[in-house]
């Protein structure tokens, strides 16, 4: 990787070096003697936005050794000039590039920096399951890359709130909605669990999340959101593998918890627990015994 750099650096500086140089010859008629001087600068410009400082400063001092061997008399001569105002244009021009070099290295310094930052934000939501949202709750919504892909929407996909609530299951939506609505009453954070139907293959899933309420003139809310069906298909697993659920023997009711826990039925704890969808039937043994009865 680092000769790789290496290698597309240098390339980089010899190439705006050289069309700086081509760019003279092909305006100088227009412009004037001292035209390159324009097309040089502009070259140290890109090379250290491009490549960084060490490359706009190789620009600086290779433009400058050119100009002063082809364009300066006497020509094909390095050394001062015997007119001192060609020395000072060559002084001013290198102290130019020099200066530009450095801004244009720290600007491009911070612009890698940015984008490391952004892969590893959006590598370690990937890892965690975890994206991140904003919304004013009236215009767009912002999702990070792993929010579309938990919902099942093609990434930069322009949306809006009503997008985010047609996804969300129907049974949990007046959940939601209660739950945004009193957080942004009360100005106070909110956290809520509810399923979602992704868009791409329908499939239900649940998600937790949590979300902070800012008001600057407006409600505007930025949370977080994690897909939990798998770690919730192991907790109920290991609970109906351990013989933790407490069923009541007469009506077969499952209590939810402690002992204060709400006594669900079958369906109803696997709807409250789980991603769950039911189709209802009869099996074979209650199909006969229901058309005796009839």
């Amino acid at each position: 990787m680092h000769y790789r750099n290496l290698f597309k650096n240098s390339a980089t500086v010899i190439l705006l070096t050289a069309g700086a140089t081509g760019l003279r010859y092909l305006f100088n008629p227009t412009l004037g003697f001292r035209s390159p001087f324009l097309f040089h600068v502009l070259a140290i410009a890109l090379a250290a936005q491009i490549a960084g400082t060490i490359s706009g400063l190789l620009t600086t001092g290779m433009s400058m050794a050119l100009i002063g061997y082809f364009f300066i008399p006497p020509i094909y001569t390095f050394g001062l000039r015997a007119d001192p105002a060609d020395n000072l244009a060559l002084l001013l021009a290198t102290a130019v590039g020099i200066v530009l070099s450095l801004f244009g290295g720290q600007r491009k310094r911070a612009e890698d920096q940015l984008r490391r930052l952004r892969y590893h934000f959006e590598s370690a939501q990937h890892i965690a399951s975890t994206g991140s949202w904003e919304s004013d709750l009236v215009g767009p919504l912002w999702w990070s890359p792993e929010t579309y892909k938990m919902f099942g929407v093609e990434t930069g996909t322009s949306l809006h709130t009503e997008d985010f609530y047609d996804l969300v299951y129907p049974e949990d939506r007046a959940k939601v909605l209660d739950a945004v609505k009193n957080a942004v009453e009360g100005g106070t954070d909110y956290e809520i669990e509810h399923r979602i139907q992704r868009k791409s293959d329908g499939e239900v899933r649940l998600v937790h999340q949590q979300a902070k309420v800012i008001h600057n003139g407006a409600a505007h809310l930025i949370g977080s959101i994690r897909d939990i069906t798998d770690k919730r298909r192991g907790e109920l697993a290991q609970q109906i593998l351990g013989g933790l659920l407490q069923v009541c023997s007469a009506c077969r009711r499952i209590r939810d918890g402690s002992e204060e826990g709400e006594w669900y039925s079958m369906e109803g704890y696997l709807r409250a627990h789980t991603t769950a969808r039911f189709s209802h039937g009869m099996c074979p043994d209650c199909g006969k015994q229901w058309s005796r009865r009839s």
